[in-house]
């Protein structure tokens, strides 16, 4: 999350490639895989899935364990 938003590294530039933001849920971001073949796969790009998982809002300025708290909820099923 943090190399998503505020990161100028050509990772976080292809992150943002990948990245689709919907006009009604405009922070949250969605990962969709766009590989074609199994090396395509491979790209860090194409490895969030577990990014459409997360049903709170991550972009924009929250602080550190606001997000904390939310990814443990997200993840962990207790």
């Amino acid at each position: 999350m943090k190399l998503f938003l505020k990161s100028d590294t050509r990772i976080a530039e292809d992150l943002c490639a990948g990245a689709y933001i919907n006009d009604r849920l405009p922070q949250r971001a969605t990962f969709r895989d766009t590989s074609r073949l199994k090396i395509g796969k491979q790209q860090l790009k194409n490895r969030l899935q577990h990014m459409n998982m997360l049903r709170f809002d991550w972009i924009g300025t929250f602080s550190k364990d606001y997000i904390r708290q939310r990814l443990k909820s997200a993840f962990f099923k207790f």
